[in-house]
């Protein structure tokens, strides 16, 4: 049987779609949201539909940053350990850069 890979990005851009968060009120809890999934429009899970999706989350963005630059990491390890002081500088950059690329590609001015 051949393999049908038209059905499976059907199939994966439905689970992306309905994986998004659209409760903005709630994407300060560890949520997905579009940009989980969506590097720029031509991403073959970006519908226009989203669009407005986008849009709020640049604006969540841009009003979640940190004095810094920096963003904030939206989960801990529950514990004191050393490492995760370490763990979660790394990650607060690689929040940063993500956002920012996010906000370079759908940001509008």
């Amino acid at each position: 049987m051949p393999f049908d890979g038209e059905a499976l990005l059907k199939k994966l851009k439905e689970i992306v779609d309905r994986s998004i968060c659209r409760d903005v009120s709630r994407w300060r809890e560890y949520m997905p949201r579009p940009s989980a999934f969506l590097t720029s429009r031509g991403s073959r899970f970006y519908s226009e539909e989203l669009e407005d999706l986008c849009r709020a989350e640049c604006e969540y963005i841009k009003n979640t940053q940190l004095p810094d630059g920096s963003f904030s990491v939206p989960w801990t390890w529950g514990n004191d350990h050393k490492e995760w002081y370490v763990a979660e500088n790394w990650c607060k950059a690689i929040i940063t850069m993500e956002n920012m690329l996010f906000l370079r590609e759908f940001g509008h001015q």
